[in-house]
């Protein structure tokens, strides 16, 4: 979902849309998999789920706005 919101974007010429919210994306990405290395007790599994729920909101949104005209 990402490589398409990210290319569709592009093509769009619509790249401001997901610039903004670019490095909190990638940030909420590489905490997730951090967290699922660093261990599987049940707090890590609650910060896996928060770090999920947050960048999939963010892909929730650019798909939102790039529909917007």
């Amino acid at each position: 979902m990402f490589a398409a919101l990210v290319a569709g974007a592009g093509l769009a010429g619509r790249g401001s849309v997901t610039d903004p919210l670019a490095m909190w994306f990638l940030g909420t990405r590489i905490g997730q998999s951090v967290t699922h290395l660093a261990s599987t007790s049940v707090p890590a599994v609650q910060i896996r789920f928060a770090l999920y729920l947050a960048h999939t909101v963010i892909m929730t949104c650019w798909a939102f706005r790039l529909l917007a005209f």
